[in-house]
């Protein structure tokens, strides 16, 4: 089997629609606090528009991805793979999202698939549900042979990083223009 990636196509859009109206407004802010004078202020909003844009991005990148043997739950800040024969239950609603439990009483709770008005219309939880059904064994095995879920505590996301990176930065800059005041 190929990998399949499970998501609400929602949330990328939302997350690329706040980003484009977050910089839409930045040019005005530039002006007003040029024709103020105020460059420490200017350094800071920066840092606080990039750090904004850095979630929206990490948050607009949340993946179920279905592999071969396990799957990977992309959230903002980590990840975390399950074996599919380590997987006791599925859950799913459109109040609830999607939900997991290993035979290790492991709990995963994939971002991308939290509670959502519009999952009442399109059975996007439901749905993935079904597809991680299909993909798991008859019986899990027993929690002494399951193994446990991986996690990776950050993980990777260019984009965003690069954008927290000029935040802290530009923050910094700020700072110090701030304190030479």
């Amino acid at each position: 089997m190929e990998e399949r990636a499970l998501r609400r196509r929602s949330w990328p859009v939302f997350a690329g629609i706040a980003i484009a109206a977050l910089w839409g407004v930045y040019p005005w802010t530039v002006d007003m606090n040029l024709g103020q004078g105020d460059y420490a202020d200017l350094w800071r909003i920066t840092a606080l528009w990039c750090a904004t844009s850095a979630f929206f991005l990490r948050l607009g990148t949340c993946v179920v991805v279905l592999r071969a043997e396990s799957l990977v739950v992309i959230n903002p800040i980590g990840s975390k793979e399950v074996r599919y024969d380590a997987i006791r239950k599925v859950v799913a609603g459109p109040a609830s999202g999607l939900k997991m439990a290993t035979a290790r009483d492991e709990r995963l709770a994939p971002v991308v698939f939290g509670g959502s008005l519009l999952d009442y219309r399109f059975a996007t939880s439901e749905s993935a549900a079904d597809e991680i059904r299909r993909r798991m064994p008859r019986k899990p095995r027993p929690a002494a042979q399951a193994e446990p879920v991986r996690r990776q505590l950050v993980r990777p996301c260019r984009s965003a990083d690069l954008f927290l990176a000029t935040a802290v930065v530009s923050g910094i800059v700020g700072e110090v223009l701030g304190l030479a005041r």
